[in-house]
């Protein structure tokens, strides 16, 4: 009882004293105050939306670079990559594997060297055709965009996407989630300083 008493007259105090501190200031500044407040509230809730579409184009950019493998390896005998491919897949696009699905039909085009662990499997094929499924969409994106920002270091993610015009054809790949946190986290970084200097403004 007597923690909870010092914890509770902690708490008025504290209150009291915050109280005290913005009656103190004259009208300009409160107006001031309350101004950057929400500037930062609006930008805050413009960054989270932002971050999760800036996430998603990432690993679409990724997917179309697998679709485009997948069509080279189709167009050669043997169906299988160009070395120079591969290499600028293995380095540029950090694929580790490609596999695609076409009329019911699934193949490797591009194979993981050694065995690898799926961490996570992120599905963007979801195509939404009501105001509620694309409120609920977004949502997802956000929170996943939230959950890799604060992901553990070394996970590999399993992406798929769309290949082609019916709902069964798919591409999918298998990449390192590092690049793409680092990646959000400069883009969060500029958002961050750009909201600084209009709230400052």
């Amino acid at each position: 009882d007597g923690i909870v008493g010092i914890m509770l007259s902690a708490r008025d105090s504290v209150r009291d004293a915050l109280s005290r501190m913005w009656e103190r200031r004259g009208l300009p500044a409160r107006l001031l105050l309350l101004t950057a407040a929400f500037v930062l509230i609006a930008e805050a809730l413009i960054f989270l939306p932002s971050i999760a579409n800036y996430r998603v184009s990432w690993l679409q950019e990724r997917l179309t670079a697998a679709k485009l493998a997948a069509l080279a390896s189709e167009a050669i005998p043997g169906g299988e990559i160009p070395s120079a491919l591969r290499a600028d897949l293995l380095r540029t696009a950090q694929v580790r594997a490609i596999a695609s699905r076409s009329e019911g039909e699934r193949r490797l085009v591009l194979q993981a060297e050694g065995p690898i662990t799926i961490d996570t499997v992120y599905d963007l094929r979801a195509d939404p055709e009501t105001a509620w499924q694309s409120l609920t969409h977004k949502l997802t994106q956000i929170g996943d965009a939230i959950g890799t920002s604060f992901a553990r270091e070394g996970r590999t993610i399993r992406v798929v996407g769309k290949s082609g015009n019916e709902s069964s054809d798919l591409i999918e790949i298998v990449i390192p989630e590092a690049p793409l946190q680092s990646a959000m986290l400069n883009y969060g970084l500029n958002i961050l300083w750009l909201s600084i200097i209009i709230a400052a403004l």
